[in-house]
């Protein structure tokens, strides 16, 4: 999504307070998570999410649902961001920014 993936963001939420059905969540919920989060880029630079554009549904499955859309830095850039849900084998669930 971004140059050469030198600006890949990645995040994992705390998990407090949120949904534990992946089944609950849509665009609208990911959104709302993701805005205000701190997130790393590869190269340990943090970012703070100030805005999240409107998302659109990218991965649906039993296991992963993902969201796509822009997302505004407190740096002032826009980043094109993948937001995922994933249940992972011992029922807890991953999210991630990428």
């Amino acid at each position: 999504n971004t140059e050469a993936g030198s600006e890949v963001l990645a995040s994992i939420f705390g998990g407090l307070g949120n949904e534990t059905d992946i089944t609950k969540y849509d665009c609208d919920k990911l959104a709302r998570m993701t805005k205000g989060q701190e997130l790393l880029n590869v190269f340990g630079g943090k970012f703070e999410v100030i805005s999240v554009g409107p998302l659109k549904q990218v991965e649906k499955t039993a296991s992963t649902f993902a969201c796509a859309g822009d997302l505004v830095l407190n740096s002032g850039e826009t980043k094109t961001a993948t937001i995922r849900v994933k249940q992972m084998p011992n029922d807890e669930l991953f999210y991630s920014v990428e």
